[in-house]
């Protein structure tokens, strides 16, 4: 019963294994644009590249769980997209995901003593761009 529009920004960090391969840990702020509420998911962060070359498509996934805000429970946000190599070392990435936000929501049935707890997902798609280095 809500619009679950949001705008987000999220940092990862971890470990370039090879050229194909990166693992790493991050956080992120999710705001809902209709609302007056945000989150911040904690996730793992895998993201493949299987090729090398200026310009390679990556499969990225996040999961993990939001401790904080109105959205408490498991966050998983898989996508895919392309890598743009703008120098040796800076790339853009550009790409179309899926993100999942469990919500658990209260209310009560006719007595406020006797409380319900919901479990909802919010789910979309998502677009993203952002930069490595």
């Amino acid at each position: 019963g809500y619009d679950s529009n949001k705008i987000y920004w999220s940092t990862s960090h971890g470990y370039q294994f090879n050229p194909y391969v990166f693992v790493g840990a991050g956080v992120s702020l999710d705001c809902y644009t209709a609302k007056t509420w945000c989150t911040i998911p904690i996730f793992a962060n895998v993201r493949v590249t299987p090729l090398v070359s200026k310009i390679t498509p990556f499969i990225d996934v996040k999961g993990g769980y939001n401790f904080v805000g109105y959205m408490k429970g498991v966050y998983f946000a898989p996508s895919i997209g392309c890598r743009f190599g703008l120098t040796r070392k800076v790339g853009l990435n550009v790409g179309l995901g899926y993100v999942l936000q469990q919500n658990y929501a209260n209310h009560y049935q006719w007595d406020p003593l006797n409380k319900v707890e919901d479990q909802t997902f919010n789910h979309g798609l998502s677009f993203h761009f952002g930069f490595d280095f």
